[in-house]
């Protein structure tokens, strides 16, 4: 009996450095100590309770999150570089060349326009448009230049390699964005479900780590129960991510290249 009391009040003991405003032990909510196990809980110490709506573990914010970042892109890849892209190879609008018959700077308006006029004529000659202005355009009064009509003339458009070069590095950007979000998508998630204690007092009278649920185990470690869990690995959010990896790894890399060439492909054009 005295060998038990003497152990009991040995754990019960202020241990240093935990300061003297409370005889030595920590104020509340001041534990736990660096780590499990390190030393015994002060008394009356109880487990923090986590504050109320939290976002952490919400399957809802991650679906949101998700359509939100792929509407987003699918929008930004619809009205820019892939339409632009496709004008510029040709494979979309009315391709033809323009002749200019005069070119001229126009005082009159903001910024004094290089402003050229000339007549459009479709590769086929089924199409022709006189009067056609381009403003700060690459031509040569006389000499044909490839230009391409688009969104029913209201629009005309100079195509190059360069451009197209351009676009498919802006659509591949904005890929690696959305996959830098979709990688991202477990933070909409936590390793630790905060509503469940993180510390537990152990059998010994020591604090020690509580168990934690097999699905808040990462992908091939192990819980805090020490057991492996191979669930996490199935959950739609987790594939999610894999996925966002996946596609970031593989369009950044492209998008560096693709900005690379058309930037080279500009300077060579304009020299």
């Amino acid at each position: 009996m005295t060998n038990s009391q003497s152990g009991s009040s040995e754990q019960q003991q202020a241990q240093p450095g935990w300061g003297s405003a409370r005889g030595g032990y920590p104020p509340p909510n001041g534990y736990p100590p660096p780590h499990p196990g390190a030393y015994p809980p002060p008394p009356g110490w109880q487990q923090p309770t986590p504050p109320p709506g939290s976002f952490v573990n919400s399957p809802a914010l991650a679906v949101t999150v998700t359509f939100l970042a792929v509407a987003i892109v699918a929008v930004l890849l619809a009205v820019w570089p892939v339409r632009d892209f496709f004008y510029d190879t040709n494979m979309a609008g009315t391709p033809g060349t323009y002749v200019a018959s005069a070119c001229a700077h126009d005082p009159t308006v903001k910024n004094d326009p290089y402003i050229c006029t000339g007549t459009f004529t479709s590769t086929d000659g089924s199409l022709v448009v006189p009067d056609v202005q381009l403003a700060d355009s690459d031509v040569t009064v006389g000499h044909p230049t490839p230009l391409v009509r688009e969104w029913g003339g209201t629009m005309w458009n100079q195509p190059s390699f360069a451009h197209a070069a351009m676009d498919a590095a802006w659509g591949l950007a904005f890929l690696a964005g959305l996959g830098l979000v979709l990688a991202r998508i477990d933070m909409c998630f936590s390793t630790v479900d905060p509503s469940k204690p993180k510390y537990k007092i152990g059998p010994n009278g020591l604090l020690i780590a509580a168990d934690e649920d097999e699905d808040d185990a990462p992908v091939g470690e192990q819980s805090a129960s020490g057991r492996k869990s191979n669930i996490p690995s199935k959950a739609p959010w987790r594939q999610v991510a894999y996925f966002g990896w996946g596609l970031l790894w593989l369009t950044g890399p492209l998008t560096v290249i693709a900005f690379a060439i058309g930037l080279i492909a500009e300077h060579i054009a304009n020299n």
